[in-house]
């Protein structure tokens, strides 16, 4: 019995290693063999790249660990379920389809206009200052119905406060930015709780619904999924619309400032790629008299998309995100 205890908690995890190294020395002669087929200068040669990681034990790989996390811890992960792609739906479609970046171009262009105005009056801005400034203001109406003022205002500070501390270490210490982010975060919350049970207050007033100052935001859309039920039977809650609502405005608050930062920093750079981008839209313009842009519009300018995607090439404007170069099959970070 005692041999057979000794087997069990000795030899048998050894073997499991010893196993688990041989299958990944065996993987690495298969390569290195096709690789050497073609001989070293020849251009018939292949080189095959092993992703990160282990290859397991042999015949069964990593399907062990994964049965033991899927079946028999039961820990998938909690986004996998009818409600979260419910939500992930709902965003997607108020975001992407060609229906809603209609009315996103309707919405945003009369304060685009209008700083653009004030933008020539001033002569010299602070483009990263103003950009800031005008997309955020954008951001407040699409999500949430907000208007510019002192309750904006205080938002922008509190969402600065957030970005600065998703590049912090994880420390939650009294005065590091990890700490001063989470604080940020919650009074975040609590200010898109408040204009939540406004919104709760007027739908309750059929007479509101049915006038003329319904609105038609994001938040908006999110409440109405709350009715919605899952396979469990449960319905989304607070929580979840306020997560969504200051997830969204963080994923796109500054990757969108920047990168109009970029491209007034670069067309300042390059004077004949803005003269022909002004040509462009001016050439536009003469067609709208005085009409906003449409999407379709949009799409006609392709200068103008050709600028705006080297813009982003040229800036990385994702934080956390390095950008990779794929050339003649090599990498080049």
């Amino acid at each position: 019995m005692s041999l057979l205890i000794t087997w069990v908690l000795g030899i048998m995890p050894l073997l499991g290693c010893l196993l688990w190294w041989c299958n990944d020395f065996w993987f690495f002669l298969r390569l290195k063999t096709v690789k050497n087929e073609g001989g070293a200068n020849s251009k018939s040669s292949t080189i095959i790249k092993l992703p990160p990681g282990h290859m397991g034990l042999p015949y069964f790989g990593e399907l062990l660990s994964f049965l033991w996390y899927f079946r028999i811890v039961g820990r998938p992960d909690d986004f996998i379920n009818s409600k979260r792609l419910k939500i992930r739906s709902f965003v997607s479609r108020a975001i992407n389809l060609p229906q809603s970046l209609r009315r996103i171009a309707i919405m945003v262009q009369p304060r685009i206009i209008a700083a653009l105005k004030s933008w020539s009056n001033q002569g010299t801005i602070v483009a990263y200052k103003e950009a800031k400034k005008v997309t955020f203001e954008n951001i407040g109406t699409f999500f949430a119905s907000l208007e510019p003022g002192p309750g904006l205002d205080t938002l922008d500070i509190l969402f600065v406060g957030i970005l600065g501390g998703l590049r912090a270490s994880p420390i939650n210490f009294p005065g590091s930015a990890f700490r001063h982010a989470l604080q940020c975060r919650e009074k975040a919350t609590k200010f898109f709780k408040k204009e939540l049970d406004k919104k709760r207050k007027k739908m309750s007033d059929k007479d509101s619904i049915r006038g003329d100052d319904n609105t038609d935001d994001l938040m908006d859309g999110l409440m109405g999924l709350m009715g919605l039920k899952d396979e469990e039977g449960k319905q989304l809650s607070d929580t979840e619309v306020l997560d969504n609502i200051v997830s969204l405005v963080v994923a796109g608050y500054e990757s969108t400032s920047l990168a109009i930062m970029w491209a007034l920093y670069n067309l300042a750079k390059y004077p004949n790629v803005l003269r022909k981008l002004r040509e462009e839209n001016m050439s536009l313009r003469k067609h709208k008299n005085g009409e906003l842009l449409t999407s379709d519009d949009v799409a006609k300018l392709i200068y103008t998309n050709k600028v705006v995607e080297e813009t982003i090439r040229m800036a990385n404007i994702a934080a956390f995100i390095s950008q990779l170069v794929i050339e003649n099959s090599n990498e080049v970070p």
